[in-house]
């Protein structure tokens, strides 16, 4: 199987766009022993079902990556070939899930195609020294979904045309493989117990459990991803500024950090409604502009005081998050105190729509909320 090399992130952002969520599965759950049933779909099984189709020299096998971002339910596996350092090889990957679809090809579509049985091809182009494209096949069963990608080869045309491994035939028949389903046999499950060199992967459920975030694990649970350069100082002081129910955390810049220097102050606020003021006169000594979803609330420097500021979004559901920083000195117009308060490095993190799990919120999940409490035991 001769396959071009593409790095793991750009095969996981194809996925998420074309809709192909990555699989939940418990944790090391391999099903019911064999001979007592049908069991939930195992992403282990997933992976012996896609080895009778392909070939068996695979670099690795694991379980398809999941987050809290991941649609619900899904169970998938990821095979890997033709890895070499620094390269994780090229990516075949299969999903089955309760999701609608597939989505069918738009009269404008290019790069689609009706297969036929109700399997949709979708195709995305190299582009050179970026993106080596892929190839994706949808079909529904049984009212599952099920999604067959591969990432790597170079696609110069429509795939049906080139002469790729796995063809585009082959992933057809993987899509229509009837093994293929939410419950699965007994035999399947047991196929999956038996498949050998598996590198695990799965992701226990409950460590994607939504909990509160508190005083430490707000800030924690956020700056970490930027860096060592902070120390955890405790609870915000501002957290009254956002009203009742309120949580905020502080950090101390202890070097560079974004857009602050050492000695910086961060603080990251959350509250379930916004404050009282925010639609009114603003707060009292601050002035207030928003643009584009994003509230900044500053007071310009004055002396030898740099002002502070607050950068705010309100959410639909009325949650209201925010960071505060001070350290850099503020201009008296927009255009100087958004960008010397942070607000376009780290504004994105407050867009739960658009934010990575770094995304400043009144909740997070378990396995973050205590990855949040061991960062903070080590940055005190």
């Amino acid at each position: 199987m001769q396959l071009v090399s593409v790095p793991r992130a750009l095969a996981v952002l194809t996925l998420v766009g074309l809709g192909l969520g990555v699989g939940l599965t418990g944790c090391g759950d391999d099903g019911p022993p064999a001979g007592t049933g049908p069991g939930p779909l195992t992403s282990r099984a997933v992976a012996a079902v896609m080895l009778d189709h392909l070939p068996d020299d695979t670099s690795s096998r694991s379980a398809t990556y999941v987050d809290e971002y991941s649609p619900p339910g899904l169970v998938g596996a990821d095979l890997r070939y033709a890895a070499g350092e620094g390269d994780d090889g090229d990516l075949v990957r299969l999903t089955v899930s309760r999701e609608q679809g597939p989505k069918p090809c738009a009269a404008d579509e290019a790069r689609c195609a009706d297969l036929g049985d109700g399997a949709v091809l979708r195709w995305d182009e190299l582009v050179e020294e970026e993106d080596p494209g892929y190839v994706a096949v949808q079909a529904r069963y049984d009212g599952q979904l099920v999604s067959a990608l591969v990432s790597g080869p170079a696609i110069s045309a429509d795939p049906r045309e080139l002469d790729l491994e796995p063809s585009v035939e082959t992933l057809v028949e993987l899509v229509g493989d009837p093994r293929l389903r939410l419950s699965a046999s007994a035999g399947t499950l047991a196929a999956g117990r038996a498949l050998a060199d598996w590198d695990g992967g799965e992701v226990d459920p409950a460590s994607l459990e939504e909990v509160a975030n508190d005083d430490v694990t707000v800030v924690t649970s956020w700056i970490w991803g930027y860096g060592d350069a902070w120390r955890y100082v405790g609870p915000s002081p501002l957290t009254s500024k956002l009203g009742e129910g309120a949580i905020g955390g502080r950090i101390e810049v202890t070097g560079d950090l974004g857009p602050l220097a050492k000695g910086g102050i961060v603080d990251a606020l959350a509250a379930p409604q916004p404050p009282a003021w925010l639609d009114g006169d603003c707060l009292e000594g601050y002035r207030c502009e928003t643009r584009q979803g994003l509230t900044l609330v500053w007071r310009p420097a004055a002396g030898d005081d740099p002002g502070d500021a607050f950068v705010l979004r309100v959410g639909q559901d009325g949650e209201t998050v925010g960071f505060h920083t001070v350290g850099n000195r503020l201009g008296e117009r927009w255009g100087e105190a958004f960008p010397q308060a942070g607000g376009p490095f780290w504004g994105s993190d407050l867009d739960h729509e658009e934010a990575d799990p770094l995304a400043i919120s009144m909740t997070t999940t378990r396995a973050r909320y205590e990855q949040a409490i061991r960062a903070a035991r080590l940055h005190r």
